[in-house]
């Protein structure tokens, strides 16, 4: 039986929020330090020895946000304190858009989601429950939900989840 660490790090990877989570505040308060024009037109991918990463759309942007770079880095400090940015270098290589600017996947028509039985969701509540903080039981319920609803992958879903009160010999 899969774990449920292994579950919402498979989801949330494929979601995109791995990467989100691995940038902590910087990630979040970019909009606040660019503005929102230009928070649509680049995003932070990466922290590497003190400099932050940003990923451009276009070189026109770039340019742009060159001319500011130092306007930005005293935002950033201002916002998310010196400690973990001393420089910032523009890139559009290998340029993707952020995940929550995709649309939502959807299922094929021949493998649509199931409806949850009554058993998954009172396991469901049981599962997030137990976790303490809010949102994350929150995001907990969703990405149970969500690999519960999905189709049957070759064998790798069980018949019911396991035992919430870890009765059970089957992991969380």
């Amino acid at each position: 039986m899969e774990r449920i660490g292994e579950i919402i790090s498979r989801v949330m990877t494929r979601e995109g929020y791995e990467k989100r989570s691995r940038q902590g505040p910087i990630y979040d308060l970019w909009p606040q330090v660019v503005g929102g024009l230009l928070a649509e037109k680049c995003r932070p991918i990466a922290i590497q020895k003190g400099v932050l990463i940003v990923q451009v759309d276009d070189s026109v942007w770039m340019h742009e946000l060159q001319i500011q770079k130092y306007q930005i880095l005293e935002r950033l400090w201002e916002l998310a304190g010196k400690d973990e940015v001393s420089d910032i270098r523009w890139t559009a290589r290998g340029h993707r858009p952020p995940p929550h600017r995709h649309t939502r996947r959807t299922l094929s028509p021949e493998r649509p989601s199931r409806p949850l039985t009554p058993d998954e969701r009172a396991w469901i509540e049981a599962v997030a429950s137990q976790v303490q903080d809010g949102e994350l039981g929150d995001i907990v319920r969703r990405v149970l939900m969500r690999y519960l609803r999905a189709p049957q992958r070759g064998g790798d879903r069980h018949d019911r989840p396991p035992d919430p009160s870890g009765s059970s010999d089957q992991p969380l």
